[in-house]
C-alpha cells in the first residue's frame, strides 16, 4: 500500500515542475544593452504651401485678420506711450559735457579735431574800398643847364639830365592829279587826295595772355563814339573816320573758374594810346585784353588731360576756337580753319599740355603726330 501511495504522488510532482518551467519561461528578462542607431530614414514629402492671411483696416482704429482656414481676429492700436523727459547738456569747458537725462547722467568727451578740408574756391572780389587820405604835397626838384645839358635834381637825390634834341628835318610834298604824296625822312610816305578827309582804322583785339583772337567785342572810337565790332579774325573796322588824334576802348568779361568750368566775370575796359588818322590813310590798332587772374588759375593743372577741367569749352573759352584766323597766303587757311579741323575737339588733337617741362622744338603744340595726324593723314611724316 504505501508503495502505491509513492507511486501514485509521481505525477503531481511531474506537473508542478512543468508549471514552474512555464513560469520561468513568462517572466521577463533582464535588460541588454542599447542597440547601434539606425540609418536616417528619406525626406518625407514636402508640407503643403503655406496660405497667407489678409488684413483689412476698418476705419476706426481696428484692423481685422483672417486666414484661410477662417480664422478672424480683429487687433486695435495700442494706447500712446508715456511722454519722454527732456535732456539737457552742459559744457564742463575741459573738453566734455555732460548730458542729464531724467535720473542718468552721463559725461562725454569731444572728439579729435578732423582733418583740414580742401581750400574752396576764391571768393567774389570785395566790394571797393574807401578812398585813402590825400597825399602829403610834392617837393619841388630843382633844374641846372650846362653847355645845352639840363639836370634835373630831386630832393630824394635822384637826378637825371636831359640834352637839347636835335632840329626835326622837313618831308617833302609832291603832288600828282589831284593826288598829294608826304614822303618824310624816316621813309614813312603818306598819300593824300584831293575832296576826303578820312582815314580808317583797324583794330585787333587778343587776348594778353593767350594771343587768341577775340570776336564779338564792340570797339568805339573816341571822339566821336563811332562803333565797330570785331569779326572771328578778332578784326573790328572803321571806315571814314575824320582826320584826328583818336582813342579806341572796348569792354572785355573776364574769366574766372568755377567747379570744373571757366565762366565770364564783369568786364573790364581796356583803352589804346593814342591814335593819329591821316585822311586816306588806314592804321592798325592792336588791343590787348588782360582776362585771367593768373595768380588765382592752376595752369598746369588746368591744363593736364584726364582731369575734368580739361574739357572743350575750357580750351574755347581761354584760346576761342581760332576757326578765324587768316594767313598770309588768303587762298590757305590756317590749321585750325580748315573745315574738318574746325569740326574736331580741341582734345581730339591735345589730349594733354605740359606746362612744365615743353620742348622748344614742339613743332605742332604737343600733338601726337603718330596716333593724331596719321588717322588721317597716311603719308604724314612722324618726325620732323
Amino acid at each position: 500500500m504505501r508503495n502505491r501511495a509513492i507511486e501514485g504522488q509521481r505525477p503531481r510532482f511531474a506537473g508542478l515542475a512543468a508549471l514552474a518551467a512555464l513560469v520561468l519561461l513568462a517572466a521577463p528578462g533582464c535588460k541588454g544593452d542599447k542597440g547601434d542607431t539606425g540609418s536616417e530614414g528619406p525626406p518625407g514629402p514636402p508640407g503643403p504651401q503655406a496660405k497667407v492671411c489678409t488684413a483689412a483696416d476698418k476705419g476706426d482704429g481696428t484692423f481685422t485678420v483672417t486666414c484661410p482656414d477662417g480664422t478672424v481676429v480683429t487687433l486695435k492700436n495700442g494706447a500712446n506711450g508715456a511722454a519722454g523727459t527732456n535732456c539737457s547738456i552742459v559744457d564742463n569747458g575741459d573738453g566734455t559735457k555732460t548730458l542729464t537725462c531724467g535720473s542718468t547722467t552721463v559725461i562725454v568727451t569731444d572728439g579729435a579735431a578732423g582733418a583740414t578740408g580742401a581750400t574752396g574756391a576764391t571768393g567774389a572780389t570785395g566790394a571797393t574800398g574807401a578812398t585813402g587820405a590825400t597825399g602829403a604835397n610834392g617837393t619841388n626838384c630843382t633844374l641846372t643847364e650846362n653847355a645845352g645839358v639840363k639836370t634835373v635834381t630831386c630832393p630824394d637825390g635822384s637826378s637825371f639830365t636831359v640834352s637839347d634834341g636835335k632840329d626835326g628835318e622837313s618831308c617833302t610834298v609832291a603832288e600828282a592829279n589831284g593826288v598829294k604824296t608826304i614822303t618824310c625822312p624816316g621813309g614813312a610816305v603818306v598819300t593824300i587826295s584831293d575832296g576826303k578827309t578820312a582815314g580808317a582804322a583797324i583794330v585787333t583785339l587778343r587776348d594778353a595772355d593767350t594771343d587768341a583772337l577775340l570776336a564779338g567785342v564792340t570797339v568805339t572810337a573816341s571822339p566821336g563814339g563811332a562803333v565797330a565790332v570785331s569779326d572771328a579774325s578778332g578784326t573790328a573796322a572803321f571806315q571814314d573816320l575824320p582826320a584826328g588824334v583818336y582813342t579806341f576802348s572796348a569792354t572785355v568779361t573776364g574769366l574766372r573758374l568755377s567747379g570744373a568750368s571757366l565762366v565770364s566775370t564783369s568786364g573790364s575796359e581796356i583803352v589804346s594810346e593814342q591814335v593819329s588818322i591821316v585822311a586816306n590813310a588806314k592804321v592798325k590798332v592792336l588791343l590787348l585784353a588782360k582776362r585771367l587772374d593768373l595768380d588765382a588759375l592752376n595752369l598746369v593743372a588746368l591744363h593736364k588731360g584726364g582731369v575734368p577741367a580739361f574739357k572743350d569749352s575750357n580750351c574755347i573759352a581761354c584760346h576761342t576756337d581760332r576757326t578765324g584766323e587768316k594767313s598770309a597766303d588768303p587762298a590757305t587757311a590756317p590749321f585750325h580753319a580748315m573745315n574738318m579741323h574746325s569740326s574736331l575737339g580741341c582734345s581730339f588733337c591735345h589730349s594733354s599740355v605740359d606746362l612744365l617741362q615743353v620742348s622748344g622744338a614742339t613743332v605742332r603744340k604737343q600733338v601726337d603726330v603718330k596716333a593724331t595726324c596719321k588717322a588721317c593723314h597716311k603719308s604724314y611724316p612722324t618726325s620732323f
